[in-house]
């Protein structure tokens, strides 16, 4: 895993031992102790997405305004 992940997403339990947004290079030592799990974000996969529903909605009006690349 990248050295810039964060945590983003946790169960309530969690709340003593994680904070929000805290690095995972802080947090990885509770991976076993604590049952955390390291997920990878795929941004092939929504770049590919996100290309693929602006051709979709370019027909739909007359102007397009693409907020992310």
């Amino acid at each position: 895993m990248e050295r810039h992940g964060s945590a983003c997403a946790r169960p309530s339990g969690a709340l003593y031992f994680a904070q929000m947004g805290a690095p995972w290079f802080e947090i990885r030592h509770l991976e076993e102790r604590e049952g955390l799990v390291a997920l990878s974000a795929n941004f092939a996969l929504y770049g590919d997405m996100s290309d693929r529903m602006m051709s979709i909605t370019a027909g739909l009006g007359p102007v397009q305004e693409i907020y992310s690349g």
